[in-house]
């Protein structure tokens, strides 16, 4: 079994507006992504691309 892909952004470590690139070899038909904010924090997704690599 293939261990989880974790891949953390700290707020202070983007721009607005800016393109985030992860890459990965993990993943299956039944994979999903998560996304977690601390409290009080926002995530905003204003375009979304999943690619198959």
């Amino acid at each position: 079994m293939d261990s989880i892909y974790k891949f953390s952004v700290h707020s202070g470590n983007i721009e607005p507006n800016a393109t985030l690139v992860i890459e990965s070899d993990k993943g299956t038909e039944t994979s999903f992504l998560c996304f977690r904010a601390n409290s009080g924090m926002e995530i905003y997704i204003k375009s979304i691309t999943i690619e198959y690599q």
